[in-house]
């Protein structure tokens, strides 16, 4: 197998890295690419790890630029080559930089396949004879991670997999990941890991090897290779330790060929798990088979118990979805958080538009949108729920709300001038832009008598009076006040006085007489 002279890329912007990986065939021109950094410290922090022989590094990059990283490394690593890559208007910074030991730079605007390969070559040149071939197990491990992420990528040649198993000899393998517990702790994962790894590694060091493949923000991906299967079950003991992190572990597979169907299959659904299972140390490939699938949120049903006014039906059914939803853990991350900060919005508007205070409503919907997209835990988010339920219930339970108030008596004043006119409730309710439920439960609330009911009875108090004061006949006076229909006129007019509209004029007649006599 052809010796490879191994590059780290040291560049804050993706697209710059991304586009010198293609810009040569590098194992053609005999080099390799074993890390990239977005910046010094980064780098650094790499380097035990990867070993490189040369280094191309930007030099504007946030925490530590590539002036001070050149220093740094050449104080702590000589042998290392460093290539700068360069803008413009960088002359004093590249200047620095050769003061501190750099060997050539780029001008990034112009940079090309031929200057590429010219300057690594000038590069390996520098580098002291024999450091390239001092390569033990361990090394050569090490700088397999681009051809592995080419396997799990989809696009490895079968002369990627023979040169993997050159050093992966052993014959089972999986995937560990490592996961922060916390993410506002400042803490190296691999670092992390490694401190507790050790023993393991040390006792078996003549039948497990491992490369770490993959760092982000959230999660270290390593693959491992073992002798037997007996060492991958001690390795799940190992990793059920409290500390800062936690481990993650696909199912063992047996032929480098299967890595990409473990990445797709296991992997990515794993990773999604610490998020429900904070509080574990290990989760397995079996804990992601232990979800169940759960039956789809009734939107539809929720916001109309809402609608309804019955509020505590609605929250109820919420909790015990939410709960269901941590149980299954079966949404992304993005997608659990996603669908709270819905229901958040949800919630918050049909408040509003049944009368309840709306810049209040915004304020403590966006706070809660604020606290869950920040959440570390499945567990926090539901806290979040509960804690957004409950000042909801406060609010629905402030019964003389104003707004209520004042749409009740807009109502009211619509009905003591339109009351000749045909009313319903369906028509009141759309004119006021309320749920014709809601309007019926926070009608009857507020006057203590149901919508229709106060309707004939401010009909029949006019009736009354036309039968007093007035001449027109009976049949007229019940259409003059909102009733098509004379005998139903007349049954609504004994349910509410005791006496039927005729008896009740002449009643009131006789008192008058009586008055005048």
């Amino acid at each position: 197998m052809q010796d490879l002279y191994r590059v780290l890329i040291v560049d804050d912007e993706p697209l710059i890295r991304q586009g010198i990986k293609h810009y040569l065939d590098w194992e053609k021109a005999g080099f390799e690419i074993v890390g990239e950094a977005s910046n010094g410290q980064e780098a650094l922090a790499l380097i035990p790890r990867c070993q490189p022989h040369i280094m191309l590094t930007d030099m504007v990059m946030p925490i530590m630029d590539g002036e001070v990283l050149t220093k740094e490394m050449k104080q702590h690593y000589p042998d290392i080559q460093v290539v700068i890559l360069s803008s413009f208007g960088e002359y004093d910074y590249v200047r620095s930089a050769f003061h501190h030991g750099a060997i050539d730079y780029i001008l990034k605007p112009k940079l090309n396949a031929k200057d590429l390969h010219d300057v690594l070559r000038k590069a390996a040149k520098h580098i002291p004879k024999g450091l390239k071939h001092e390569e033990t197990y361990e090394k050569a491990v090490s700088s397999k991670s681009t051809q592995i992420e080419k396997v799990i990528d989809g696009y490895s040649s079968k002369e990627d997999i023979d040169q993997l198993c050159e050093v992966f000899t052993y014959p089972y393998f999986c995937l560990i990941g490592v996961v922060s517990r916390n993410e506002s702790d400042d803490i190296n994962k691999v670092e992390c890991a490694e401190r507790l790894l050790a023993p393991f590694y040390k006792e078996h060091e003549d039948q497990v090897r491992y490369t770490w493949i993959k760092e982000d923000q959230h999660t270290a991906m390593a693959i491992i290779n073992l002798n037997n299967l007996e060492l991958y079950e001690r390795l799940k003991n190992v990793c059920q330790v409290e500390a800062q992190i936690s481990f993650i572990m696909t199912s063992c597979f047996e032929q480098l060929e299967q890595l990409r169907r473990i990445y797709l299959e296991e992997w990515k659904e794993l990773t999604q798990l610490p998020f429900y299972f904070s509080e574990q140390s290990l989760i397995c490939s079996e804990d992601a088979s232990c979800t169940e699938k759960e039956e789809s949120f009734n939107l539809d049903w929720f916001t109309d118990e809402l609608k309804n006014g019955h509020y505590d039906l609605a929250f109820q059914y919420l909790r015990q979805y939410s709960y269901s939803l941590v149980q299954s853990a079966r949404l992304s991350v993005n997608e659990f958080r996603s669908f709270f900060n819905h229901i958040f919005f949800t919630v918050t508007i049909l408040l509003s538009n049944h009368g309840y205070e709306r810049s209040k409503l915004e304020q403590v919907k966006f706070s809660y949108v604020s606290k869950v997209s920040a959440a570390l835990s499945a567990h926090e988010v539901i806290e979040y729920m509960e804690r957004f339920i409950e000042e909801m219930n406060d609010t629905v339970n402030q019964v003389n709300v104003k707004g209520n108030e004042d749409s009740i008596q807009q109502v009211i004043e619509y009905i003591s001038t339109h009351y000749h006119e045909p009313i319903s409730l369906n028509v009141v309710a759309e004119m006021f832009h309320f749920n014709a439920s809601y309007l019926s439960t926070q009608f009857s609330h507020h006057m203590k008598v149901g919508f229709n009911e106060y309707v004939n009875r401010i009909r029949i108090e006019y009736a009354c009076k036309q039968l007093t004061e007035g001449k027109r006949p009976i049949a007229e006076i019940g259409e003059v006040v909102g009733y098509s229909d004379h005998s139903y006129f007349c049954k609504v007019f004994k349910k509410l006085k005791g006496v039927s509209p005729s008896y009740y004029r002449r009643q009131q007649k006789k008192g008058q007489l009586r008055e005048l006599g």
